[in-house]
């Protein structure tokens, strides 16, 4: 019965879309360049991806100026777009922000690459401030793996959903902790994403749609819908 269910999801779900993933320079503890990371994602049967680059202090400061940075941010996103016209894989942009008030990280979609300078002075005023400086255009903002060390629980007021699979194997996500976490404070969406860095990790948590989602409006009109399942490897859950 169990296999049935599993088999009437995967069929309901057919499209399989990467979240959280990261491409270098623009984020150096990457290994994946854009061209790879477009073949890889193909070879394992993913749709789209959401490239969410890193985008905070430290990773500004690695650059000798604003223009720098953001020139070599939209870089990366331009190449990989470029890249994956070959693998009919459809390209969402996505950061992952940081800010200067604390180590959380938060996957936002919804920006456009327009936005990166606005982003860029925002980072210093903190989430509250970056909602505020975005309040009347429909983005998406979830916290990234929530109680991986160092990190803490953002306001759920200032969210609209978190990460709680995060399937990074270099930290320790305490997904038990975010799970209880995100349902105490009904939060209205509860993801999961590969948190891909290098090869290996490809496919290891994704979302499954009815329909393919073809820019970021789309996806957070699925994420905000309920409509959808995680898949976690080669097994089927319900957020």
């Amino acid at each position: 019965m169990i296999k049935e269910y599993k088999k009437k999801i995967e069929e309901c779900y057919p499209i399989r879309v990467e979240l959280h993933a990261h491409t270098a320079p623009a984020s150096p503890c990457s290994t994946f360049s854009a061209e790879i990371l477009a073949q890889t994602l193909a070879r394992e049967g993913i749709h789209a991806v959401a490239l969410t680059n890193h985008f905070g202090p430290y990773h500004m400061n690695l650059f000798p100026s604003k223009e720098a940075f953001l020139e070599q941010y939209l870089s990366d996103y331009l190449a990989l777009k470029e890249a994956a016209k070959k693998y009919d894989l459809t390209v969402i942009f996505g950061i992952e922000l940081r800010f200067s008030e604390n180590k959380n990280d938060y996957l936002v979609l919804g920006v456009e690459e327009s936005d990166l300078s606005r982003i860029y002075d925002a980072v210093e005023g903190g989430l509250a401030h970056f909602r505020k400086v975005f309040a009347n255009e429909d983005i998406l903002i979830l916290q990234a793996h929530p109680d991986r060390d160092g990190m803490v629980h953002a306001d759920a007021e200032l969210l609209d959903g978190a990460e709680i699979f995060n399937l990074y194997p270099g930290y320790n996500p305490h997904t038990a902790i975010s799970a209880k976490w995100a349902k105490e404070e009904q939060l209205p969406i509860i993801v999961g994403g590969s948190d891909l860095h290098h090869p290996g990790g490809e496919g290891a948590c994704l979302l499954r749609t009815r329909e393919r989602p073809e820019n970021a409006e789309t996806l957070i009109e699925v994420l905000r819908s309920g409509d959808y399942a995680l898949q976690i490897g080669g097994s089927i859950v319900l957020p």
